[in-house]
């Protein structure tokens, strides 16, 4: 498996596959001849494959049906009339000749039928890997071409945006389950039809006009087959969209556990998961209904067409011929097997169109532009680089730069700055011909810039493989170690186990080392050329660092010897005035357009640079600045240790490795000089979080896999499937008896056929009913079990802590998507198909077994039975090792598809496309090879050698019957059902290889949805503070002004202003210090509106206080968002009441008296890590926070600070020690209420504005604004085409870094909690954000403890922070 990713060779184009070559070239030609909105991927496909291909599948596809089919009926007519003549003539009439024939008819007809298979079948094979892997190639090289910062949207999705990776794995995963085996469906399919009707004029030749007065029955039959199948599509497509909205929402709690929890939004999407779970299954269910439906249908379709024709020819005639029954018989198997080839085909004729249309509309979006950069001019003096123009992210979108005039010199330096969502990123995507110009603009650039994007891009491999992007460093050597140096890597390179060859994963690599790692990558430049690009874009990755440390590495990269004398572009978002000094120039941007360049002295000094650090709503923002703010005095607060635990996107995960020093062997000369004096001090540690996804191992079987499945579905519902289905499968093997035993009294005289008729009627309609319960009774057994199966995982999933998950999260999401649709569907179709088929060949070969003399039951069926068994379990390991191997390599593909096409961006700027697509297309090509043409080279060995076992039996019994006197004592009858059961039993074991190798990968699913739930729930468990369920210490309470009674002002003084009903009894007065209002005496908060049912639901207080006197525990803080003022709270709950014709909505806001200004914070000898083993992040910890207090956590990254906010969010259980909140520990669902909690990465999920502030969808429309308007952010979403409704993209795409960070404190400025916790929430942002940070928490949060994580203290003052919590080297600096 390394061989793919390990190695740094580089395929070639020779060393591709044909079969990806053909697919893109014929789908090329396609879009040339016919415009991209009018190819047709089909058609693409069938140039591919080919005409001649195309011509000999379908030939011999028609030829293997006709052959099969019509070709045994005849052959068996034939047999069977000359055993008839045999019969009449007697013993002495000799057998040579019948012998013959039979041993030619019966043994070289079935043995030719199935060579013709295996032709088909290869065939098939061939065309399904050219298909497969052609198509997933296409759809990779495609999602690495999209442009940057778009949404995607597909037919049947209307409305919803998904990311190109995401898409890109459901269209590849699609194409890897639905296109096996399709050419051979499709292509006997379409010989059905006729295959039928040849069948349909043998039946009138024997039967005559008869024949076609039974074959009206089709013509019903038809009308129903039409409304089941549209019966089955419409719930198909009910379950697609139905699991199309879990996966959605899966894949969003999943990514982002910590934001959610700390939201309080897991049960929200617990919700809508388990909503769109029931809809799915019930969908499920109800098409498999339909399909037993379908399946009944056809069944009598063939049937009661022979059964009608023999009816109609006996009361005609009022006589039958003994011979056309039996040929009947063969006629009806034959019809049968026909049918159930039409059922498979429909099956796939319903999908494979959506299939298609999927994959183009993928195919038919935009890409990046083509040929936007223009060569540099060559002439001394020229600039290199040059700009004019607007430009825009889609084609024909608004301009997102405006009227650039730029012209950059060969080895400039250049800052850009410039506030949020400025256009920095966008004027960098730009030169590299990212963007698409507006009307006559344009770019002159190189083509071969180095560039750096705002994510460190990295995949798994070594560090060398990651900056040379596999390519052979051993040609430039020099220039890797002058890159590292560059970079500031060498120390940690010279420390890394294995140097610069060591394995990296990006959890295991702190964001400094992400960082220079790809800092040194752009040093480097592009690895497929022989020197360095002429253009470094670097787009602020070290904002996420602190700024002394960034501006440390930023000032060794820019004036490293190699770098000096390329042209350089920087991205700053918190630039100090030395390090611009370091510039030969600044460019100044705001909302896209440059408003300053020039020197950076002189830009200083204009007053341009000063609007990039003030807040252009400083005038309207500090209007609501509260009057007075007291700021308390700074001090120490407590004592951290250090971080070093593998926490995901937290300064735990920070944690520098540092193992013991090792040999710099692949470091030369130059590399060790260059380490000079470096002494490494810090002690080897490194974090012991355990991955989410567990290996595969052989602790359970097969029998205890499908056992486990048992119970969830409940033994109860499996018996009654299993009865039914035996029930059917006995009901069906009743029909070919009657239908044998009708044939053979047909040779005599008196036979009774009207009798025979109606049983055979009663019987068909029965088998019929039969058919359609067992599929009932299946479907029910098999929606418990994956009910059971999803709410287990589902359950599994929460109970994890959220830190495990990481960067595995989508590997979780295979379980609960992929994995989970083997249970729901596959699973038990797969059982039921295979109990029908053992059941039905285990009956039929016992009535064989019990009709046929001693020496053909034991001499020559049983050991062909042994040896055709044996030939399944040999097929059956060899399915099996071909599943891994498929399997290891279609799953290397899907990892390579992971780590490059979110940051497509980056790996076509840096010259790896064409890599990448070599690498994928080698993993697919490899796997569909093993997948696809192994696997079917080894069915159609085992079928062929079956055939020839089941051809020597059907033979023997024809001629023991000919040769001997048993056909005086057998009809001729029993002996065509008895070939035809022969010949049936090697039709099943056909359809039982390919059960045989699903059936792997549906028990490789289970167990591993059984291996997922388990590990998960041996883990250790999410925060449980042992202090009982509690209640929410906040409250928000709706009313109507109808429901409130009068209320007047007794006492209207600003300091102590009262509130009474018309009984004159006081009912409000204020509190804590005119700061909010509280129940007087005896009077509770629903006597405001004794008739209303809002105090009366389970979030109101009623719904919690029981107790004498509990409701004085909270107090009123805000009415209609009046907050913290007694008399404008008075006056606006006055006004509101007794409004009994223009009714309004009343919203009321309570706290806990313990948190009504606030809530202090206290840790007491804190001692907390990552999981139970590894060591402790925090260690003996003390702090103490007074309620109301403003706190700046200081501390560089691995210092612990995330890890302390998520203990006082009660999101990390501490090992001792204990936090209080407000005097108290609190249980999780009180810490809910008290705390809000700000992520280093705010959770940005698929949907409006609107859903993404507000997820309950408690607030109005107006509240939200004012949420907007208090953090920025209120222009912005007015200038939507749609406002709230305007759509955001997964993770905030369409949102700089910025803007989601506002976003995330705007959803707690709408709950206002009594503590705010933000962490890392300077990181990345410039000045002018940072500032209305600090005025949101200045005027919205000045009632709040508030406690921020930040990485300097320059970054908390811009805050406004005046207290400070000094971290260094895991501990607190008493300095």
């Amino acid at each position: 498996m390394d061989s793919f990713m390990g190695s740094g060779h580089m395929a070639s184009p020779k060393e591709l596959p044909v079969a990806e070559d053909g697919i893109a070239t014929a789908w090329t030609a396609e879009v040339k001849e016919k415009g991209l909105l009018h190819a047709s991927m089909a058609v693409a496909i069938y140039k591919a494959i080919g005409p001649r291909i195309c011509i000999t599948l379908l030939l011999c596809s028609w030829a293997a049906a006709f052959l099969e089919f019509v070709g045994m009926v005849l052959a068996l007519d034939f047999v069977l009339s000359s055993l008839e003549d045999a019969k009449l003539a007697g013993p002495a009439a000799g057998g040579l000749v019948p012998a013959v024939k039979v041993i030619g008819l019966l043994f070289v007809l079935p043995v030719l039928y199935r060579c013709l298979s295996v032709v088909v079948t290869m065939l098939d094979a061939q065309c399904v890997r050219l298909v497969t892997t052609g198509l997933c190639s296409l759809l990779y090289e495609k999602a690495l071409r999209l442009p940057a910062g778009a949404a995607y949207h597909l037919d049947g999705a209307v409305g919803e945006e998904n990311s190109g990776r995401r898409l890109t794995k459901m269209l590849s995963a699609g194409v890897a389950q639905e296109w096996p085996q399709v050419f051979r469906t499709i292509a006997l399919f379409s010989a059905a039809p006729f295959v039928a009707a040849a069948l349909v004029v043998v039946l009138v030749k024997h039967l005559g006009l008869p024949a076609l007065a039974g074959s009206l029955y089709m013509v019903p039959a038809v009308v129903m087959a039409t409304l089941a199948v549209r019966w089955a599509l419409c719930y198909r497509n009910q379950y697609q969209r139905n699991q199309n909205s879990r996966l959605r929402g899966l894949a969003e709690l999943l990514s982002k556990r910590k934001a959610l929890q700390a939201l309080g939004w897991e049960a929200v999407f617990h919700h809508r998961i388990q909503e769109s779970r029931q809809g799915e299954l019930f969908a499920n269910q109800a098409y498999s209904v339909a399909v037993g439906v379908l399946v009944a249908n056809l069944h009598a379709i063939t049937w009661l067409v022979a059964v009608g024709s023999l009816t109609v020819s006996a009361l005609v005639r009022h006589d039958l011929d003994g011979r056309n029954v039996w040929v009947v018989l063969q006629i009806v198997s034959s019809l049968q097997t026909c049918a159930n080839l039409a059922m498979s085909g429909l099956r796939r004729a319903m999908c494979l169109p959506a299939s298609l249309a999927r994959i183009e509309c993928f195919l038919k979006q935009p890409e990046k532009p083509a040929d936007v950069l223009r060569r540099p001019g060559i002439r001394d003096g020229d600039p290199l680089i040059r700009i004019s123009g607007s430009f825009a992210f889609e084609e024909g979108g608004p301009a997102v730069l405006h009227k650039l005039d730029l012209s950059l010199h060969s080895g400039e330096m250049v800052a850009v700055i410039g506030g949020t969502g400025s256009g920095k990123s966008a004027l960098l995507l730009t030169l590299l011909g990212e963007l698409f110009p507006c009307g006559l603009a344009f770019v002159s650039a190189p083509s071969d810039s180095a560039y750096c994007a705002e994510s460190p891009w990295l995949f798994h491999g070594s560090l060398q493989q990651n900056i040379l992007l596999l390519g052979p460093p051993s040609k430039n050597k020099r220039r890797y170690e002058e890159a590292l140096a560059a970079a500031s890597l060498l120390p940690e390179v010279a420390n890394l186990p294995g140097g610069d060859e060591a394995l990296i994963d990006n959890l295991n690599l702190s964001v400094s080392q992400r960082a220079k790692l790809v800092l040194a990558r752009t040093a480097y430049g592009n690895a497929q050329v022989e020197k360095a690009t002429d253009v470094m874009l670097i787009d602020d990755i070290l904002g996420a660092l602190p700024p002394e440390e960034a501006q440390e590495v930023l000032e060794k990269l820019l004036s490293a010897p190699h770098v000096n004398g390329r042209t350089r572009l920087v991205v700053m978002s918190q630039p100090s005035a030395d390090l611009l000094q370091l510039f030969d120039r600044v460019l100044v941007l705001r909302d896209g357009h440059v408003i300053a360049n020039g020197p950076p002295s002189d830009v200083m000094a204009g007053s341009l640079w000063q609007c990039t650090r003030e807040s252009p709503r400083n005038s309207d923002l500090e209007g609501t600045l509260p009057s007075e703010i007291k700021v308390p005095k700074s001090g120490n607060l407590g004592e951290i240790c250090p971080a070093i635990s593998g926490e995901p996107n937290s300064e735990a995960k920070e944690a520098e490795v540092a193992p013991e020093a090792l040999p710099y062997r692949s470091l030369s000369v130059l590399g060790r000089a260059l380490l000079g004096n470096f002494q490494q001090e810090k002690a080897s540690c490194r974090a012991a979080a355990g991955a989410l996804l567990v290996t595969e191992d052989d602790e359970l079987s097969n029998w205890e896999v499908l056992l486990i499945w048992i119970r969830a579905g409940g033994w109860c519902n499996l018996s009654l499937a299993l009865f039914l289905l035996l029930l059917q499968r006995a009901t069906q093997l009743w029909q070919m008896l009657t239908l044998a035993w009708w044939g053979d009294s047909a040779m005599t005289s008196g036979c009774n056929h009207r009798a025979f008729a109606a049983s055979m009627f009663f019987i068909v309609a029965l088998n019929c009913k039969l058919m359609v319960g067992a599929e009932w009774a299946s479907s029910r057994f098999a929606r418990a079990a994956a009910e059971d199966f999803h709410d287990r995982a589902l359950h599994a999933t929460l109970q994890t802590p959220w830190y495990r998950f990481g960067a595995k999260h989508d590997e979780a999401l295979d379980k609960m998507s992929v994995d989970l649709a083997q249970v729901d569907s596959a699973m038990m179709s797969l059982l039921l198909t295979g109990c029908r088929s053992a059941a039905g060949t285990l009956l039929q070969q016992a009535y064989i077994l019990s009709i046929a003399p001693l020496w053909v039951a034991v001499g020559v069926l049983l050991p062909l039975y042994i040896c055709v068994g044996w030939f399944g379990f040999l097929y059956l390991q060899a399915a099996m090792t071909l599943l891994s191997h498929s399997k290891g390599l279609f799953s290397h593909a899907e990892n390579l598809l992971d780590q490059t096409v979110p940051e497509h961006v980056s790996v076509r700027t840096n010259g790896a496309s064409q890599m990448f697509c070599g690498r994928y297309s080698a993993c697919t090509n490899s796997a569909g090879l093993v997948s696809f043409m192994l696997s079917a080279a080894s069915k159609s060995w085992v079928c062929l050698r079956a055939t020839f076992c089941l051809s020597i039996g059907a033979t023997t019994c024809a001629l023991h019957v000919l040769l001997s006197e048993s056909f005086q004592h057998v009809g001729v009858g029993t002996l065509g059902l008895v070939v035809s059961f022969l010949f049936a039993f090697l039709t099943d074991f056909e359809s039982s290889c390919d059960l045989l190798a699903q059936g792997g990968i549906v028990l490789g699913a289970l167990r591993r949805m059984k291996l997922y739930i388990d590990e998960c729930l041996l883990r250790e468990q999410p925060p449980k503070l042992g202090v009982g369920v509690g209640r929410a210490l906040t409250r928000r309470i709706t009313l109507d002004s109808k429901d409130l009674v009068p209320l007047w002002l007794q006492s209207s003084q600003a300091a102590d202003p009262i509130i009474a009903g018309l009984d004159g009894r006081p009912l409000l007065g204020s509190s804590e210090g005119g700061c909010a209002l509280a129940c007087l005496g005896e009077r509770r908060f629903k006597d405001l509106a004794p008739g209303g049912a809002a105090f009366c639901t389970p979030e109101s207080l009623c719904g919690h206080v029981d107790e004498e006197g509990a409701a004085e525990d909270f107090m009123l803080i805000a009415v209609n968002n009046v907050s913290f003022d007694a008399q404008a709270m008075a006056s606006a709950l006055v006004g509101a009441s007794g409004r009994n014709h223009d009714s309004t909505k009343v919203v009321l806001e309570l706290r806990h008296k313990s948190c009504v200004l606030g809530a202090g914070v206290q840790a007491h000898d804190l001692y907390a890590g990552y999981g139970n083993a590894g060591p402790a992040v925090l260690k003996g910890l003390k702090l103490n926070v007074p309620a109301a207090r403003h706190v700046a956590v200081i501390g560089v990254p691995s210092s612990g600070k995330s890890t302390l906010l998520a203990c006082l969010a009660g999101m990390l259980e501490p090992r001792a020690g204990q936090v209080l909140v407000a005097g108290q520990a609190r249980s999780q669902l009180e810490l809910q209420s008290l705390l809000g909690l700000v992520p280093q990465e705010p959770a940005i999920f698929e949907g409006t504005w609107r859903e993404n502030i507000d997820l309950r969808g408690r607030c109005s429309d107006d509240e939200i604004w004012i949420a907007l308007k208090a953090v920025g952010l209120d222009e912005h979403v007015s200038n939507r085409p749609t406002g709230l409704g305007d759509s955001l993209a997964q993770d905030g795409e369409n949102l700089s870094g910025g803007q989601k960070q506002l976003l995330g404190l705007a959803r707690l400025v709408l709950s206002r909690p009594p503590v705010l916790l933000i962490d890392g929430c300077t990181a990345g942002l410039d000045p002018m954000t940072c500032q209305i940070i600090e005025l949101t928490l200045a005027s919205c949060f000045h009632k709040s403890t508030v406690i921020a994580a930040t990485s300097s203290k320059g970054s908390a003052m811009i805050l406004g922070f005046q207290n400070f919590l000094q971290l260094k080297s895991g501990r607190a600096d008493p300095s």
